[in-house]
């Protein structure tokens, strides 16, 4: 969630696809442009006319498919595998709550 009174859209144009522009704004090397670009201490902003100017290289419209399509499938991979961990997670917590359960009620006795 973004609360702020100034921000700049980004759309895709005809040399970027859409899925490509959204994963190249989450980059580090994209993320540490805007800031090293920004002016401002309590609130760092860029200029859009900064932003604007900033040197994108752009691989064809195919690789930039490749390329989010390959980041779709991994992300989708490490967001099954927190889903799995979060699961395991919430199991151990419900077996942690019934042992002490059981320890308190004298059904576990522990040494």
């Amino acid at each position: 969630m973004i609360v702020s009174t100034g921000f700049t859209v980004l759309r895709a144009t005809k040399t970027m696809q859409s899925k490509f522009l959204y994963y190249f704004v989450r980059a580090n090397f994209f993320v540490d442009s805007i800031m090293a670009n920004s002016v401002g201490v309590s609130y760092p902003a860029i200029n859009s006319s900064v932003l604007a100017g900033l040197t994108v290289l752009l691989p064809d419209k195919n690789e930039q498919t490749a390329i989010a399509d390959y980041l779709d499938k991994e992300t989708k991979k490490i967001d099954k595998a927190i889903q799995k961990i979060k699961s395991q997670i919430e199991t151990l917590k419900e077996y942690r709550q019934v042992l002490i359960g059981n320890v308190v009620t004298g059904k576990l006795r522990v040494n």
